[in-house]
């Protein structure tokens, strides 16, 4: 079928009428397609049955078998009146739903560039709970440097007393004072 508003002529030589139509044999072939309910048919082209219910053709310019003829099959007034109302009922359908789909269309980009700053603040607090971690970390590295530096001078500190102690010990037994010695070693 062709497209509405579309012209179309067929030739002698082109593709014949529509299957509901009978040519004349030596008539010209010439089919002009208008709109699907408003034909004009020219030769005599002869409908043997109709192509609408309610449609009906107009009368017909007569002429001899090798002249032109001239149908012109019109719809029903009250078919296009309803078709225009059906029509009307689907545009305001269609522009319902449109309002509608674009509504949800917009409370659904809002939805996203809400989630979207949402995101945006969550990624730039976990960048700085992140950069505190690594602060927290290396400081906690450097205290735990710093201790075991601490535990290794203390350490020492405890040998070089221990040392010192050892030494005081054993001159103060080769000087025969013992009883002091004894003193000092029962107190550890």
């Amino acid at each position: 079928m062709r497209s509405p508003g579309m012209w179309h002529c067929c030739a002698r030589t082109s593709t014949p009428p529509p299957p509901d139509w009978f040519v004349e044999p030596g008539r010209l072939r010439v089919f002009i397609h208008i709109h699907r309910s408003l034909c004009f048919a020219i030769p005599a082209y002869i409908r043997t049955k109709e192509r609408h219910p309610r449609s009906r053709p107009t009368p017909s310019l007569k002429a001899p078998k090798n002249k032109l003829e001239l149908y012109i099959v019109v719809p029903d007034i009250a078919m296009m009146t309803r078709k225009v109302a059906v029509d009307a009922r689907e545009a305001e359908e269609m522009r319902r739903r449109n309002a509608e789909l674009e509504r949800a269309v917009a409370e659904a980009a809002a939805r996203e560039e809400r989630l979207r700053r949402e995101l945006e603040a969550a990624l730039a607090r976990l960048a700085v709970a992140e950069e505190g971690e690594e602060r927290l970390c290396v400081q906690l590295g450097e205290l735990e440097a710093e201790a075991v530096v601490q535990a290794v001078e203390y350490q020492e500190h405890v040998r070089a007393l221990s040392e010192r102690l050892a030494f005081a010990d054993g001159v103060l037994r080769t000087s025969g004072i013992r009883g002091v010695a004894a003193g000092v070693g029962g107190r550890d």
